[in-house]
């Protein structure tokens, strides 16, 4: 139960003001919740703010997303290893041996990848949005398609609707960014757990295999030495090699006109703190910041030693023949020009 104290004059249209608590709180913004029914007991026709509504819509539903996440999750049975370093959990079976590697591609334009042999890749991640064409989809073998939800998702009642449609055409291979994403997708899904949901630990990683995760990317922000330990712990553990990690996401537009004028096209723009330049990317209503030179651990891949590698070409624009030359080159295990290692050569306390 949420309670907010204050003093409230009586409302001059009650009618108005009913109608206005329904709209404040019909605003479910990315939670898990919809809607459905609202009952307001306001005997004294009391008039209250819309501010104040927001708050108490804001404060109800952050105390019951929790126990709704809690209800609807599988219990995770966390163990405690012999020694540091070791985990006993069945869920993880050992990646004990060098095999060749399984190749990713995660993108949110599929022309991306119109000019790579696909032949040559395992699996391919499309990063889906509220208004998605399904139809863009028929361009890809679908037995290697994966739908991508995003880190943030505002719009879940037409995400979920876009997620319905996918599982109805027989998509049955998902892969979420956050828990939330797990109450969207199919019961009987495989379901991989995006680098967005950060796993840098071995019990983090048994918690995601606990959940139902049937792979997992670890975090671009790792550094080489800890790759190395998870990667031997799990044989579906996989490796982004090349990606423009965002650093920012928000689930809105920086444009300024009316949402009804918007040519909805794709907007660039560079800015920088002084030091670093970055690119922040407008796109289907969200805003994405990523770095101005991309990841890049190609270089790395042999002493990563992972099951499976992956090259994105999400939020920045790239042409077919770009795409094609970086996915050629990453999986030669070559560094792509004008790239950066990030915190891979970092060593932490």
């Amino acid at each position: 139960m949420v309670d907010i104290a204050g003093t409230f004059e009586p409302a001059k249209d009650i009618e108005k003001m009913n109608a206005g608590i329904f709209k404040a709180f019909e605003k479910t913004g990315d939670t898990p919740f919809e809607l459905k029914e609202l009952h307001i007991e306001n005997p004294d026709k009391l008039f209250v703010p819309v501010s104040v509504l927001n708050e108490l819509r804001r404060l109800l539903y952050a105390e019951l997303e929790p126990e709704k996440i809690k209800r609807d999750l599988p219990p995770v049975n966390f163990k405690t290893p012999q020694q540091p370093g070791q985990i006993q959990d069945s869920t993880i079976v050992p990646n004990m041996s060098p095999k060749t590697p399984k190749w990713l591609i995660k993108t949110d334009d599929i022309q991306n990848v119109s000019q790579i042999d696909l032949a040559s890749c395992d699996e391919i991640s499309v990063l889906i949005n509220p208004a998605f064409d399904i139809k863009t989809l028929a361009a890809l073998p679908k037995e290697k398609v994966r739908i991508s939800l995003p880190p943030v998702i505002r719009q879940t009642q037409a995400m979920q609707r876009v997620i319905d449609a996918l599982s109805a055409q027989g998509f049955n291979k998902f892969e979420i960014a956050n828990l939330s994403g797990l109450m969207m997708v199919p019961q009987n899904a495989d379901i991989s757990f995006d680098s967005f949901i950060p796993v840098l630990n071995t019990q983090s990683l048994a918690s995601c295999f606990e959940l139902g995760a049937a792979r997992v990317t670890l975090s671009p922000e790792d550094t080489l030495d800890n790759l190395k330990k998870l990667t031997t712990l799990g044989e579906n553990v996989a490796v982004c090699l090349y990606q423009d990690p965002a650093l920012f996401i928000s689930a809105n537009c920086v444009r300024q006109n009316d949402c009804r004028a918007c040519n909805r096209k794709t907007l660039h723009a560079q800015i920088s703190n002084g030091k670093n330049k970055y690119e922040l990317i407008s796109k289907n209503c969200e805003t994405v910041v990523v770095p101005q030179t991309p990841l890049c651990w190609s270089d790395e891949a042999t002493t990563i030693n992972a099951a499976a590698y992956r090259v994105d070409f999400c939020y920045k624009k790239y042409t077919p023949t770009e795409a094609r030359q970086i996915f050629e080159t990453v999986r030669a295990g070559k560094k792509v020009k004008n790239t950066s290692s990030f915190n891979l050569k970092k060593q932490f306390a």
